[in-house]
């Protein structure tokens, strides 16, 4: 899910594990019709990290576009702190709001602020992470991994590099639960299956790993307090220190802030040459880094632009009673230099896929038509 330059999860959380973008990638888009909702709403936002200029783009879009279509926003940091999550929750059930929407990014926390949530009687919405009686909204962040094995499979076959040679590192986000680092555990199974390294499977790769084989290292890319941008950095340049520079290396990264983090550390260390990375949240930098970088080879889009859109819908369905799916899928997307041009134009999205299936319901709330954005959404 990134940090202080886009931690997801879902993810990336948080990031990616989600995370993760500049207000000029990220909003800005403007009602096709009347801006007034049927009803005025009042929601409560508790947002991951807002140190992060990708997280708190995000929470930024949501308050300003929630005013076109009448719903006021009151926003919070949850600063990726259990504590702090418990402490917000207890401000919005104070305050309230017909629905609480809640990127917690925290581990363990769930159960106590849906229990406040429930207690209390208010809708609400966990966002990244689950939280028992709410309906959750996130990525798929295992079809990061596969569709990112996907891609680098090829690229490692052509290269020649091989399991005598090559490392692959994680930049994870220990704590922030096995759905969040998903993405980078099945990269890691599904890579090894291609191209011969030590094998793996998803579950065998926990918080706690650190290596794994001949192949495999993980850090630490959350940070401990400074986020993902100098997190990732620190943690790949500390582990760089003990991975032979013959040695090719892969890095697979929970959001932008993370890649860029990583990035640097391997440039100081004078190993690009010898490096693919792969990022996730297709932010500015992320996709510019994306379109000229050689050795940035994928990068994980999953329209944070667009996130503010499909939470204020699925808050007016769950404030209706609406049925919601277990999940309602964030739009998203593997980027390559192949097929980025069909999204992209520049660094800012043109297209998105079109609604699944089961997030289908959120066209009954009139939300989506609003915007006019969504492929299908009439």
């Amino acid at each position: 899910m990134k940090a202080l330059r886009r931690p997801w999860q879902a993810g990336w959380v948080t990031y990616i594990t989600l995370a993760a973008i500049a207000m000029t990638a990220c909003g800005g888009n403007t009602p096709s019709s009347s801006s007034s909702s049927a009803q005025h709403y009042t929601f409560a936002y508790a947002n991951v990290f807002d140190k992060s200029p990708t997280f708190k783009s995000v929470a930024d879009n949501l308050v300003s576009q929630g005013k076109q279509v009448d719903i006021t926003v009151r926003r919070y940091d949850n600063n990726s702190d259990g504590p702090t999550v418990l402490s917000n929750a207890k401000l919005m059930v104070q305050e309230r709001p017909d629905v609480a929407i809640d990127w917690m990014g925290a581990e363990g926390v769930g159960p106590a602020v849906g229990k406040l949530f429930g207690d209390a009687k208010i809708p609400c919405i966990a966002v990244n992470q689950t939280i028992p009686g709410c309906p959750f909204f996130n990525l798929v962040n295992k079809d990061f991994g596969v569709q990112g094995a996907e891609i680098v499979a090829p690229l490692v076959q052509k290269a020649g590099w091989t399991a005598a040679d090559t490392t692959l590192i994680l930049a994870a986000a220990p704590g922030a639960g096995a759905e969040v680092n998903s993405n980078s555990r099945f990269f890691y199974e599904d890579l090894a299956n291609k191209v011969g390294l030590d094998k793996f499977t998803a579950d065998q790769i926990t918080d706690s790993t650190t290596t794994l084989g001949r192949n495999l290292v993980q850090v630490n890319g959350q940070g401990t307090g400074n986020g993902p941008l100098e997190g990732t950095y620190t943690a790949v340049k500390t582990v760089l220190q003990s991975i032979p520079a013959s040695r090719h290396l892969i890095v697979f990264t929970i959001n932008d802030d993370s890649g860029l983090g990583g990035w640097r550390a391997i440039t100081e260390s004078h190993r690009e040459n010898n490096t693919m990375i792969l990022s996730a949240g297709a932010d500015a930098d992320g996709i510019n880094q994306l379109r000229t970088n050689p050795h940035w080879v994928a990068e994980f889009s999953v329209f944070f632009e667009f996130w503010s859109e499909y939470l204020l819908a699925m808050g007016v369905a769950v404030k209706k009673g609406i049925k919601t799916p277990p999940q309602t899928y964030s739009p998203q997307v593997v980027l390559s230099k192949d097929n980025v041009d069909q999204y992209y134009n520049g660094t800012t999205p043109k297209a998105v896929p079109p609604l699944p299936e089961q997030d289908k319901y959120l066209i009954q709330t009139g939300v989506l038509q609003k915007f006019g954005n969504i492929p299908g959404v009439h």
